[in-house]
């Protein structure tokens, strides 16, 4: 299995002031609540988005975290991107500096000056409109071995007001007609997928992309995970009503909506479907063990390390659970030891600043035997 990320370099990044870390093909992340796991798969999100790190972070990111999509700001200074940088200085840019395929690539984020923009520009008119956007932009410096790059996410929020309505300035205004824009074009540097409790892939999504499983004969592996933890599925079928395609588990002789299923097993689907599809290069899951009994946690992680292994798909996923540290660690104790390592996040009394502890699989094992709270 050929590795993706191999080393990770934050500085300025919302609770990160300046760490490093290592990662291995699968690296399980752990930490006490705000030691920054979820800010980690965050840092590298961004880092893969690369030229479209600014629409990532107000739109997936924010989604991950139960933020509004797109939060504005008319104050002066402020940025939609504000809560990326640490201790929200925005005068400092983000950086992150990985090893990808034993390339260094660079990527720095910083804000440029907020502006209003006169009616017209973002195409609204009618009664009771100002048909002004308010737009802010982010700057994108990417750096590769082949040279560097800029580029300008622009966000646009259309401004509404009823200035003849007598009320006071300030009140009646409301916002809507989010738009973004990047100068110029471009794709993401790495295809990755982010995944959270509240970032699940839609009905369609998940029926589009089993048809691809279908296409590559990689569905029977998927099916085979999903009676991991329900024994009784027998099959996987897209069925399409109303014009929505979703996805149907065949169980007992019914077929029946995955939405119908328990948290766990959408979840697991939602997973094992983005491993074995060919988009995924890099999967971020955070909180794996979301809705998921601890009993089948080594299954789990077999068909993992399994699919993983299959299509060469880097995953990095956070946990609070030892339950999930030792099924992990379970999963990879033999030959595939050197593809697993953990690193766990902590903040040193009396100290800023969070402090990285990396173990091999080895060491996971010696940890837990000496009952080490390595959560």
């Amino acid at each position: 299995m050929a590795l993706v990320y191999t080393d990770l370099t934050i500085r300025h990044f919302r609770l990160f002031d300046d760490i490093s870390v290592k990662f291995a093909p699968v690296t399980i992340v752990s930490g006490k609540n705000n030691a920054g796991k979820t800010a980690l798969l965050e840092a590298l999100f961004l880092h893969a988005s690369g030229p479209r790190a600014g629409f990532t972070s107000l739109v997936t990111l924010n989604l991950s975290r139960a933020a509004a999509p797109v939060t504005m700001s008319q104050q002066e200074g402020r940025s939609a991107w504000d809560s990326l940088f640490a201790n929200y200085d925005i005068s400092r840019p983000v950086e992150f500096t990985a090893v990808l395929d034993d390339n260094l690539i660079q990527v720095e984020l910083r804000p440029t000056s907020s502006s209003l923009i006169s009616p017209g520009t973002v195409g609204v008119s009618g009664a009771g409109s100002s048909g002004e956007g308010y737009a802010q932009s982010l700057e994108v410096h990417v750096a590769t071995p082949a040279g560097s790059k800029e580029y300008t996410q622009t966000v646009t929020q259309q401004i509404y007001s009823q200035p003849n309505s007598g009320i006071p300035l300030g009140i009646g205004v409301q916002f809507g007609g989010i738009s973004f824009q990047l100068n110029p074009n471009a794709g993401p540097i790495v295809n990755a997928n982010f995944v959270s409790g509240r970032t699940r892939s839609t009905p369609q999504e998940l029926a589009q992309r089993y048809s691809v499983l279908r296409q590559l004969d990689r569905h029977r592996d998927f099916v085979s995970a999903l009676k991991v933890i329900d024994p009784r599925i027998a099959d996987v079928e897209v069925l399409v009503k109303d014009g929505q395609s979703s996805l149907n588990l065949s169980l007992d002789g019914m077929l029946m909506p995955l939405s119908l299923f328990g948290e766990g097993i959408v979840a697991f689907a939602d997973i094992m479907s983005l491993i074995y599809s060919t988009n995924t290069t890099v999967l971020l899951i955070d909180e794996i063990e979301n809705g998921i009994h601890y009993s089948v946690m080594p299954d789990i992680w077999r068909h993992i390390r399994y699919a993983t292994l299959a299509t060469g798909t880097q995953v990095i996923a956070t946990t609070h659970s030892r339950e999930c540290l030792a099924a992990a660690h379970a999963a990879f104790t033999d030959q595939a030891s050197e593809l697993l390592r953990l690193l766990r996040l902590s903040r040193r009394p009396g100290q800023e600043g969070v402090f990285v502890t990396s173990y091999s699989a080895r060491e996971v094992e010696n940890a837990l035997e000496l009952n080490l709270d390595i959560r």
